[in-house]
């Protein structure tokens, strides 16, 4: 087999910035104008409201710049596995032989690879502070820490899917081969 090398689409990653940027200004505005001014909510839970956009999408923000200036591949295909860049919490190489499963979730408009692996303890040990602590949360929330999405690559989701998943039977298919001749 070959690999296959996927970059981080620069396109894309400029787009998030843009969103990310809208929602500040727009957590800003809430906390700063419109929480005072309007009469539905408590004021103090609109700029509640106002100061967690503004830190959620400020994060994202960052999170994206720093994807700008990243010279590394978003996502390599290879025979033993896959390396992983494309989103906050990526780990890095997952080996074939250590996945399980790979399902496919969506949340709101975004649809995310969850790639099941037989000790997720071994992933979360890489990783330390606040990337560790969602990870643990994507843990509880779905079964694995691991999910891979097409957000920042240039890849369209179903085509990263297809791929995957054949490599992944590809690599399922050799093994069980293997095994039955030795």
């Amino acid at each position: 087999m070959n690999t296959i090398e996927i970059p981080l689409s620069k396109q894309k990653i400029f787009l998030g910035i843009g969103v990310s940027l809208l929602f500040v200004i727009l957590g800003y505005y809430l906390f700063a104008t419109i929480a005072d001014q309007q009469n539905r909510l408590d004021p103090r839970l609109a700029k509640a409201v106002g100061i967690l956009g503004i830190i959620f999408f400020g994060g994202t923000g960052i999170f994206a710049i720093k994807k700008l200036f990243d010279k590394s591949l978003g996502l390599i295909i290879s025979d033993e596995g896959l390396f992983e860049n494309t989103n906050a919490l990526s780990i890095g190489f997952i080996g074939w032989e250590d996945i399980t499963a790979i399902k496919t979730i969506q949340i709101k408009s975004t649809k995310i690879l969850l790639i099941f692996v037989k000790n997720p303890q071994l992933y979360l040990d890489k990783v330390s502070g606040f990337k560790k602590i969602l990870m643990k949360s994507n843990f509880s929330m779905y079964g694995t820490p691991l999910s891979i999405t097409s957000v920042t690559v240039k890849i369209k989701f179903n085509e990263l899917e297809q791929l995957l998943n054949q490599r992944f039977e590809e690599f399922r298919k050799n093994t069980i081969s293997d095994e039955v001749l030795n």
